[in-house]
């Protein structure tokens, strides 16, 4: 809810109730200050533990309200609220030894505007930054990820975040200060993709830490709020149509489509086809040529087989005394016929034709056929019309009175659909030496595969729900709850094509589709309770956090087949055995803080106070796979050269055969399936005082007990041990457990040192110190082996990581000015011991995860706010990282960080015009080349960077009225692509892949109440 903030002390003309905050000129909230007529004391109230007031003026004549709190100046305010209305007032008091007079913030709404955001900004303990409701709605975007690269020093590729160029394991992502599970094998962050704009007040990006919040980042601590309820009803409707020059009303590729698919979630499509073992043991086995057990078995003599001793595993030979049994009790051989030569042989005869072996093999298989019908004939992407890219947005919220006390609440609804797609794209797989120097001809690779040429879709629908319910018990305890679910459906498909560089003769092209579907579902309880004990002024938070999160990707299939160039015949290659892929993630995770600050009796007049509290998280991830693997592909044509003919349903039936042609086995292995359980907990000491007038100090230090574990599932609920014989090897390396239990000491110091004495326009100087860490994510120090779409190769997990140190240094200087200009420098030092890489193994094909020895990064950043001239306002930040990283060995080498961008600029212009009620802004986004998979030492293949992407965005909005508003924006304005390239020791750079989805032109159309 929007700020509108500014400089007075004239006269309200309303009736109704006077609502607001007080706070000190730190901006910290006063509890306890009174709110009073002056016409009759009697009548007044007092701020609860936020700060907060409510005081009903009965007068249809202007009333003069005082506000006071001892040892503060006090503040006189005329007032005249009428039919109803309700006027916010806040107040900032002064310390009475200070002349510098009153100040007194008047507005209609609450925390989501820039003048409140940048008092927080000014006035905390920490460095941060922050994107307000108010700037995202000037820049139109309708997601986080998009919203927060906006922020100085931060950048985002496909929902992730980076700040200061650390990669995002060194960002932790919380929503209102809680973490929730990040459902996403190849990152320790949640993707911002999933938060609606439309439900967030702002976001806050905290770059310093403090003893208060948890140990494990070093970038940022960035943190979510969403709304908050409204002093009055307010409600907020937009929706938007987009159009994508390359995929909206363009024919797409994509893989077969449910249902439900516009909800974000698969009908069943994809799923597992019901009677489909999912356990190994039960999938059934091809019998093609049953035995002479295995045939009387069916014909129902097993008991009568069983009764002489005979089993599964005793051999029964043609002709000898038990195949002799058989055919008598079958009444085709008489008794005293039993070693009668003719007599059998004529036994045999009317055997075979009474029980041909069509029947046995239908007999034994008839299940595994039947499993073959059930799965959809989907191998094959095919094309559609995308459709307009669509996002709508509903917030309604208010409040009201509960058996006396007051009741806020909030409920915000957000849907989109989005459609991408680039027809030209590229992908690579190869092994080339790191030394190869290109011929003038070009690229001579020494390996498996060149480039190819794909086209790649992706449609993705997600929708979010905020419910949240705020209930005043009193002036010293209120409480509130948050509901909010959030889904999301992707469904990528590519086509490919290329060629081999070892092909056999007459074989020019390789062919291929892939799909991959994802469902995602995070569903986040929230419950936070404040409480005021009034004679010992101690304020006590207690939150609570839980998530229930699924990611689940459906029917995940590679499919590859040849040309011939001289038949232009199509055919799978040789011990080609495509899969179904299905990969089951459950995680969740309770966070749990309680916290108590109080003042310090003996440091009153330098507002000293102490804040003690505790923090526990129970993290619990079960991650499974299940892989369908079929048979009878390999080294076949395909029928009339059509790819959906080769896997019809019709292929997997046995009616009268003797033999299959296509059919299912699970190709799973208990090692596919792994468990992971994390105990956190924390607790600390923080201390705030201003040394001198000028001097403020805040830091303490934070303890924190890391407990993490992950095991593959059986091997956890079998108790087996490390290195015991039973555990199978992956990779070359024993499957153990992962593990990381880690006891340590965080310290945190902040210094903020006013310049100069003037309040409104501050310059500050801080100085800040902490010590965090980083944590391995279960996947990356799981022991399983898991093929990777992406990056088109297998990923193996590390349970010999370790965690991660990091000893952070900053400097920042900040000043202020008028009309809200602002301008800041910092500087900053990291020291990581252990960071954590992901390494491209020999081939380049597989990949894992390794601590490397020693990483430093040291950077600048610069940012500020200036009014050019009257409406047009310029934001901008830039930074630039210097980053190495040393491995020891034999040769000692010294390389980028990995995940590390060596800078980053953001700017935004924005030109606003009050009496036509227009605006307009342009908003620049890029980061440098980063490093994005490391080869190991002595691999042939090169580095693999990401390399910059120029983000131009525009966005106007012109307002209707007093309640309605259309906007226009193009995203992407360049349609710049998305590219890693190889890297060689000379310099040439070799795609590794390529995409660009281009730009969007929407428009959009809102009411706000």
């Amino acid at each position: 809810m929007l700020f509108l903030l500014f400089w007075s002390t004239g006269t309200i003309m309303a009736q109704g109730t006077i609502r607001g905050k007080i706070t000190d000129d730190l901006g910290e909230s006063i509890i306890g200050a009174a709110i009073v007529l002056k016409s009759d004391l009697s009548v007044g109230t007092v701020t609860d533990f936020d700060g907060k007031f409510s005081l009903e003026i009965k007068s249809n004549q202007p009333e003069t309200i005082i506000i006071s709190f001892i040892s503060y100046k006090r503040i006189e305010k005329t007032v005249n609220p009428k039919n109803g209305e309700v006027v916010v007032l806040n107040f900032s008091l002064e310390p009475e030894s200070f002349d510098i007079g009153e100040v007194v913030i008047e507005s209609k709404a609450n925390r989501a505007g820039d003048f409140f955001m940048e008092k927080i900004k000014q006035n905390s303990a920490t460095s941060i930054d922050y994107i307000s409701s108010e700037t995202i709605n000037k820049i139109g975007d309708r997601d986080v990820s998009s919203a927060v690269r906006r922020v100085s020093g931060v950048s985002t590729v496909g929902g992730f975040v980076a700040v200061r160029g650390l990669a995002d394991r060194y960002i932790k992502t919380t929503v209102n200060g809680s973490k929730i599970p990040t459902l996403d094998p190849f990152t320790n962050n949640i993707n911002l993709d999933i938060f609606a704009t439309g439900l967030v007040d702002n976001i806050v990006i905290t770059k310093t830490s403090s003893p208060a919040l948890p140990g494990d980042w070093s970038g940022a601590y960035i943190s979510i709020e969403t709304k908050d309820y409204p002093d009055q009803l307010s409600v907020d409707f937009n929706v938007s149509f987009g159009y994508n020059t390359q995929a909206t009303f363009k024919d797409v590729i994509s893989g077969a489509r449910s249902s439900t698919d516009w909800l974000g979630f698969d009908d069943g499509l994809r799923g597992i086809a019901d009677g489909v073992p999912l356990e190994q043991a039960n999938f059934p086995n091809p019998i093609n040529s049953p035995n002479l057990y295995q045939q009387f078995q069916s014909l129902g003599l097993q008991g009568y087989l069983n009764s002489l001793g005979i089993v599964s595993t005793t051999p029964i030979t043609q002709g000898g005394d038990f195949h002799r049994l058989g055919l008598v009790e079958l009444g085709l051989l008489g008794a005293a016929e039993f070693n009668n030569g003719g007599a059998f042989n004529s036994a045999l005869n009317q055997y075979n034709e009474l029980y041909p072996r069509t029947q046995f093999f239908q007999h034994f298989n008839q299940e595994l056929a039947d499993i073959g019908g059930k799965f959809p004939n989907t191998w094959i992407n095919e094309t559609r019309r995308a459709p307009m890219n669509f996002t709508q947005n509903l917030t309604i919220g208010n409040q009201t009175k509960l058996f006396g006390k007051t009741l806020g609440f909030i409920v915000g609804f957000r849907y989109s659909t989005n459609n991408r797609y680039d027809p030209t794209s590229v992908i690579n797989r190869t092994s080339i030496s790191r030394e190869f120097v290109p011929a003038d001809g070009g690229p001579q690779p020494i390996g498996n595969e060149l480039a190819f040429q794909q086209q790649t879709a992706a449609e993705i629908n997600s929708w979010n729900i905020l419910g949240q319910l705020s209930y005043k018990l009193n002036n010293n305890n209120s409480v509130s709850f948050i509901f909010m679910p959030n889904f999301l459906g992707e469904s990528n498909s590519r086509t490919y094509f290329g060629q081999t560089l070892n092909h056999q003769p007459g074989l020019e092209l390789v062919l291929g589709d892939d799909q991959y579907y994802f469902e995602r579902k995070q569903i986040i309880y929230q419950a936070h309770t404040t409480h005021f004990i009034p004679s010992r002024q101690i304020k006590i938070d207690f939150n609570a956090s839980y998530t229930d999160g699924e990611r689940n990707v459906l029917d995940f299939k590679e499919t590859r087949y040849l040309q011939d160039a001289a038949t232009d015949t199509l055919f799978f290659q040789p011990e080609f055995n495509p899969n179904r892929r299905f990969r089951l993630l459950d995680e969740n995770l309770l966070d749990a803080r309680i916290s108590a600050e109080m003042p310090l009796e003996s440091m009153a007049k330098r507002k000293g106070k102490l804040t003690v509290g505790g923090n526990y998280v129970r993290h619990v991830r079960k991650s499974s796979q299940l892989i369908y693997q079929l048979n009878g592909l390999g080294g076949t044509f395909i029928p009339n050269n059509n790819p959906t003919e080769a896997f019809a349903i019709e292929r997997f039936g046995i009616e009268g055969r003797e033999d299959f042609d296509l059919n299912y086995a699970n190709a799973g292995s208990i090692l596919d399936n792994d468990v992971a359980f994390g105990n956190i907990g924390a607790a600390f000491a923080m201390i705030d005082f201003n040394v001198i007038p000028r001097l403020r100090f805040q830091g303490g230090v934070r303890v924190e007990t890391t407990d993490l574990f992950t095991d593959i599932e059986e091997y956890y609920e079998r108790g087996l041990e490390a290195g015991h014989p039973d555990r199978q090897f992956i990779a070359g390396v024993q499957a153990n457990p992962g593990e990381v239990q880690s006891f340590d000491v965080l310290p945190s110091l902040n210094f903020i040192y006013k310049l100069g004495q003037n309040a409104e326009n501050p310059t500050n100087l801080r100085v800040n110190y902490f010590h965090s860490l980083a944590r391995p994510g279960f996947r990356e120090m799981s022991p399983v082996s898991l093929e990777d779409y992406e990056l088109r190769g297998r990923v193996t997990g590390n349970t010999d990581l370790e965690l991660v140190n990091v000893r952070n240094y900053d400097l920042r200087l900040e000043s202020y000015f008028k009309k809200g200009d602002n301008i800041s420098m910092s500087v900053f030092f990291k020291n990581f011991i252990n960071h954590i890489e992901l390494l491209a193994t020999p081939g380049g094909t597989n990949f894992t995860w390794e601590n490397a020895d020693k990483t430093t990064a040291v950077g600048i950043e610069i940012e500020g706010k200036k009014t050019l001239i009257a409406g047009f306002d310029l934001r901008g930040n830039v930074s630039f990282i210097n980053s190495e990283t040393t491995i020891n060995g034999p040769i000692t080498v010294k390389r980028q960080m990995f995940g590390q961008a060596p800078y980053i600029v953001n700017g935004m212009l924005t030109y606003t015009n009050d009496s036509l009620r227009f605006s307009i802004s342009a908003s620049y986004n890029v980061q440098g080349r980063k490093l994005a998979a490391v080869n190991i030492i002595g691999n042939d293949v090169p580095d693999i960077y990401e390399l910059p992407m120029n983000m131009v965005d525009i966005n106007v909005i012109k307002h209707l009225g007093k309640h309605f508003s259309v906007g226009c924006k193009v995203r992407n304005l360049l349609n710049t692509q998305f590219r890693r390239v190889y890297v060689f020791d000379s310099g040439y750079e070799l795609d590794f892949d390529f995409y660009r989805w281009g730009t969007e032109y929407s428009v959009n159309f809102a009411y706000r109440l």
